[in-house]
């Protein structure tokens, strides 16, 4: 708890400091897919890999041409699918009942918010690495079975933040003299258990994503 205040009180820190400079800031707009899962209990390791979408901004504060202190503060959907025997629920000690399979999708929503410290190379600095830890704010969970939504409120199963590392590599195309779009793949990370209630052989429930982000970044 007290590494996230201290992440949460940084964060203040570091978008205070906007007015002090105008020179070394830089102000963006990120847009990308998600593809996630989640992990930490054998019922868990079942589900599959799905992908959606992430949409926010960044703000970059640079120390030096080389050296910078990013963070974002994104919309971000963690989506992971299963395929489930409907027979295999409805009688679980006789298995040799087959039914139909169907396949269900959760959806995990959070406001995820990483910060990292970035370091760019290449003969132009058009190459870049970030890495550094992330909270995310948990704010709504959706399940679809066979493509349908299913009208239940699964959110109070889930506990109100995630936190983890988040480390990424890019490069940057330069637009002109203040903009750039920045192409960045991400992976987070997550070590908190974000499960509200106890789990099979007391498991956790962590998750971890992988971000292909698109920035467009411009100096302020």
């Amino acid at each position: 708890m007290k590494i996230k205040i201290s992440l949460i009180i940084l964060l203040c820190v570091f978008c205070f400091n906007i007015s002090q400079s105008q020179n070394e800031w830089k102000l963006g707009f990120n847009f990308g897919g998600t593809l996630s899962n989640i992990r930490g209990n054998e019922v868990a390791e079942l589900n599959n890999a799905a992908i959606d979408f992430l949409v926010g901004g960044s703000f970059e504060y640079l120390f030096t041409a080389n050296t910078s202190l990013k963070t974002n503060i994104n919309y971000e959907r963690k989506s992971f699918s299963r395929d489930i025997n409907i027979g295999a629920i409805s009688d679980p000690l006789n298995p040799s009942i087959e039914g139909n399979d169907v396949k269900t999708r959760t959806t995990l929503s959070y406001l995820s918010i990483p910060v990292m410290v970035g370091y760019k190379f290449g003969s132009k600095n058009n190459f870049f690495i970030n890495g550094g830890p992330f909270i995310g704010f948990f704010l709504d969970s959706g399940v679809k079975v066979d493509g349908d939504t299913i009208n239940e409120n699964s959110n109070d199963l889930f506990n109100s933040t995630d936190f983890g590392l988040a480390i990424g590599i890019g490069t940057k195309v330069k637009l002109n003299e203040t903009n750039n779009l920045n192409i960045e793949l991400r992976n987070n990370f997550g070590l908190s258990n974000i499960s509200a209630v106890p789990l099979i052989n007391d498991g956790d429930l962590k998750t971890n994503s992988l971000n292909l982000i698109l920035n467009w970044e411009f100096d302020i």
